[in-house]
């Protein structure tokens, strides 16, 4: 059964809030695709930034400027308009929500389930969340038609901003991919030991000792064989902490195009090779040239069992 999702975009009228992005990775385990709003006043570079993030469907942008002092009662009356339409209402966990979530939750008649750590079953709205300081975790089913929740950003990775979406051709999106900080490990072992290569560095086994915020999606080629992180975009001034594994290589990505085509559900050869023949059929018939392999990107953790979300990608040769 198919949840109407909104998430509620906070930010600071020129950045979107950090939580946001965990949010974001709890929506994407809710279901493929949702909307999301923006509320404020001239905050174009928020509206840019948020068109980029990963399974949105729609952006409702409501500009005015009684948002731009960010007032709970104003932002908390505007999205009343929208509650109706939704069958579930997404916050991050930030001061500005909880501002907020009350008021609508209140004038909505909803009991809110707040600082959510984990989406058990999304149908029969079953979900996590820490009490008494966090030493308990409780499992809450909510019987309300509608429900309100915020997600407790320590327990979602967070999910990176989903590259500029050039065109469509059937089911392939073509993508303009800007330059990116990330991490990579070739090698002929496992992909659970790849991935441990690379979690290692992010946890702390590089030059400077910091621990990293992980985020979504993993890349994998070459059977597994090279593996990806994308890192924090502070990292873009190139200062990325070096590795103390000689496998894993930091590096700032080139920009490119790729054509992109979603899956769902667990990936396996048989999938992964059935789209990748779907998107260069698709390619070849658009008169655009294949530049590289193509290579898989995974979203979700193997606990996830619904709503997994899967790409194969291909870089091509793409002018508007």
């Amino acid at each position: 059964m198919s949840v109407k999702t909104l998430l509620v975009i906070t930010h600071n009228g020129q950045l979107i809030d950090d939580q946001v992005h965990n949010a974001v990775t709890a929506c994407l385990q809710i279901a493929t695709s949702f909307d999301a709003v923006v509320l404020g006043n001239r905050c174009d570079l928020v509206v840019d930034m948020a068109q980029k993030i990963s399974g949105l469907d729609k952006l409702l942008y409501i500009d005015h400027t009684m948002f731009e002092s960010s007032m709970a009662e104003p932002i908390s009356d505007a999205l009343m308009q929208l509650v109706s339409d939704y069958d579930l209402i997404v916050f991050p966990s930030n001061t500005t929500s909880k501002n907020i979530l009350p008021r609508v939750a209140a004038m909505s008649d909803i009991s809110p389930i707040t600082d959510v750590c984990a989406i058990v079953d999304v149908d029969k709205r079953i979900f996590k969340r820490p009490i008494y300081a966090g030493n308990i975790i409780e499992t809450v089913q909510s019987g309300q038609v509608k429900n309100i929740i915020s997600i407790r950003s320590a327990s979602f990775p967070k999910t990176t901003l989903e590259d500029q979406i050039e065109s469509k051709i059937d089911k392939i999106e073509i993508r303009y991919y800007p330059s990116a900080p990330m991490i990579r490990v070739s090698s002929n072992q496992s992909r659970n030991n790849n991935f441990g290569k690379l979690f290692r560095y992010i946890a702390g086994n590089n030059t400077d000792e910091e621990k990293i915020a992980m985020t979504t999606p993993v890349y994998m080629s070459d059977e597994n064989k090279t593996m990806k992180f994308v890192l924090p975009k502070k990292f873009l001034s190139g200062d990325i902490p070096a590795p103390n594994d000689n496998d894993v290589v930091a590096y700032i990505s080139e920009p490119k195009y790729y054509a992109a085509i979603k899956y769902s559900g667990y990936s396996n050869n048989k999938k992964e090779e059935n789209h990748r023949e779907e998107l260069v059929k698709t390619i070849q018939t658009s008169n655009l040239k294949i530049l590289s392999e193509h290579f898989v990107l995974s979203y979700d953790a193997p606990t996830k069992f619904y709503n997994r979300r899967n790409e194969v990608l291909i870089q091509v040769d793409y002018s508007n």
